[in-house]
């Protein structure tokens, strides 16, 4: 169930990451995100970068797992 959750809020956080990006060439905002653009333009789209870069990570995390055992080759 935990990795479940993982990977909707990885893909959630990585759909919202890249559709402010997307909107934002074209001179959209989510109103959701509008207060990042009130700080300065370059910052929001450092924030949408890794808002993509954190969905993924989390997804990724979330689908293949990190293993406690380490890999040991004798």
């Amino acid at each position: 169930m935990k990795r479940n959750l993982a990977s909707i809020a990885g893909f959630l956080l990585f759909l919202l990451g890249f559709l402010s990006l997307v909107l934002s060439l074209v001179g959209l905002k989510l109103d959701v995100l509008s207060f990042l653009y009130s700080i300065s333009p370059g910052f929001a789209f450092f924030v949408h970068l890794l808002f993509m870069v954190g969905g993924l990570a989390i997804l990724y995390v979330a689908r293949v797992g990190i293993s406690n055992e380490p890999d040991i080759e004798s």
